[in-house]
């Protein structure tokens, strides 16, 4: 979609060839891939200095158990295992707004994070508990010249910025659809919003 072209003729009126990137939490950490941010640890490998007062996230609680078996065990693992260092940067994004940047952000290294020379734009929230904003949004910043970071204040916790909680989805799974008293998250995804609009209409 980045390279055709005939999408936007398709869609008429005048279509801007800028791009940039938005991730959130494990998806900071691809925005910040394609900036030009390079691996230097995993978050749960033994090397790294960085140690993670976790075996895993949510999703995959006991991930740093399996990194050694599957290490021995399978090629395909070992090939994806050793690309993770590589350069993954993509020219054709202008600059990224990262969420909620989750601990494996940490395990960048710092050298090319130095390098990174496009507009970063960090958000992250007071309260956040998967990963909090002094250490992972904060580390981030540090070393990247020239990035804004927000941090929203209030109480705001991790998964306040996925979609709003339907009946269902608060049932399911409540520790990510329930938010802290007095936190309204349709006004945190508004100025969210209001955060993306004026730092991706100042860099195109």
């Amino acid at each position: 979609m980045l390279d055709d072209r005939s999408w936007r003729r398709q869609l008429g009126g005048m279509i801007s060839a800028h791009s940039c990137v938005a991730g959130f939490s494990a998806g900071a950490y691809t925005a910040m891939l394609l900036m030009g941010a390079r691996v230097a640890y995993s978050q749960f490998e033994s090397a790294n200095p960085i140690k993670s007062p976790h075996r895993g996230p949510r999703e995959f609680p006991d991930l740093a158990d399996h990194i050694s078996p599957l290490l021995e065990r399978s090629a395909v693992f070992r090939a994806s295992w050793s690309r993770r260092s590589k350069d993954y940067s993509d020219p054709r994004f202008d600059a990224a707004l990262v969420l909620a940047p989750g601990r494996s952000v940490l395990g960048f290294s710092a050298e090319s994070l130095k390098r990174i020379a496009k507009p970063v734009r960090i958000v992250g929230g007071d309260a956040d508990t998967i990963a909090p904003a002094q250490e992972c949004c904060s580390w981030l910043h540090s070393h990247l010249p020239g990035a804004g970071l927000d941090i929203l204040k209030g109480g705001v916790d991790h998964y306040v910025f996925v979609p709003e909680p339907t009946p269902q989805g608060r049932k399911l799974a409540p520790d990510i659809f329930t938010d802290a008293d007095g936190i309204d998250r349709r006004s945190i995804h508004d100025e969210v919003a209001s955060i993306a609009a004026r730092f991706f209409g100042s860099v195109v």
